[in-house]
């Protein structure tokens, strides 16, 4: 049985590819972002590239997972997304899957939405509520950083 995804949306006043570069800068993630505070890409942005991530979880503790891109659609006009899946032999007992979109509302600001989802025999016993606030962080500060970076451009 799998449990509900975990999802979050946020408008960001900013350009989606401005949003995008952000989101997809792991070395960068350490600037900016509360809850994945270290993020290594083991080359491009590709599917089938090699994550190290290190959240630092709302409870004060850190956690340190490898995931591997399973899919990437850079911006168009309209979208863009990122989806990745954790790796490793203990996916078996509980693994997960964190896909992030990017689209255009009608006026302009760009839709980031993250769902977060767990599977496995094991899945109850996944952090899903610390998860749930790290992610929440994660969308916060993206936004006031892409929204910083926007008005930057725009001065």
């Amino acid at each position: 049985m799998t449990t509900a995804p975990l999802s979050y949306t946020c408008a960001i006043d900013a350009p989606m590819r401005t949003v995008w570069r952000l989101m997809t800068d792991f070395a960068r993630y350490r600037d900016w972002n509360p809850f994945v505070v270290r993020a290594e890409a083991s080359g491009p942005l590709d599917v089938g590239t090699r994550l190290k991530l290190t959240a630092q979880m709302p409870m004060g503790y850190r956690t340190h997972t490898r995931h591997r891109l399973t899919e990437v659609s850079q911006p168009d006009d309209e979208r863009a997304s990122m989806t990745y899946v954790v790796a490793g032999p203990l996916t078996l007992l509980c693994g997960g899957t964190r896909r992030q979109t990017l689209s255009i509302q009608s006026d302009g600001k760009t839709l980031y939405t993250s769902v977060e989802s767990f599977c496995g025999p094991l899945e109850r016993f996944a952090p899903a509520n610390q998860v749930d606030l790290g992610v929440r962080r994660h969308a916060q500060a993206l936004k006031r950083m892409a929204e910083h970076m926007a008005k930057g451009v725009a001065a």
